[in-house]
């Protein structure tokens, strides 16, 4: 439901487990993963132009938010809206942002909503704002 490298050729994703319960998890390495969370929740919200997915997994204190946004950069009247589109997963430590890494990849699966859906309860908010972050930094 969400799959990208990022640099460093290191992959993340979220995928079914093969249960047949419906059940997901975040994968974070390269071959064999470094890094294995269950129970994660989801949430979602509409901008004007575009919209965030964002899916989040707790170890602990740290909190690793997977996102998908795409964010309309131009309000001219008569212009295009130049979208920037954005797939990445964000790390905190209670509110402190102590991980970003954004999706260098072409072949990007961004946060599919219908399965996120199907395999996570719902949260009525976004769990951070910080995935802003990715129109802030240099690409």
């Amino acid at each position: 439901m969400f799959s990208c490298k990022v640099a460093g050729g290191k992959r993340i994703a979220i995928c079914g487990t093969g249960t047949g319960r419906g059940e997901a998890e975040y994968r974070f390495g390269d071959g064999e993963p470094e890094l294995v969370l269950s129970g994660g929740r989801w949430a979602s919200v509409p901008y004007s132009g575009g919209g965030e997915a964002q899916v989040a997994f707790a170890s602990g204190d740290t909190r690793y938010v997977v996102f998908s946004r795409i964010v309309r950069t131009n309000f001219a009247a008569g212009e295009p809206n130049d979208p920037a589109i954005s797939d990445g997963v964000i790390v905190l430590e209670g509110e402190e942002v102590i991980g970003f890494q954004l999706c260098d990849d072409p072949d990007v699966a961004a946060i599919d909503y219908d399965l996120a859906e199907a395999h996570f309860p719902r949260a009525d908010d976004l769990f951070s704002w910080e995935t802003d972050l990715a129109e802030r930094r240099p690409r």
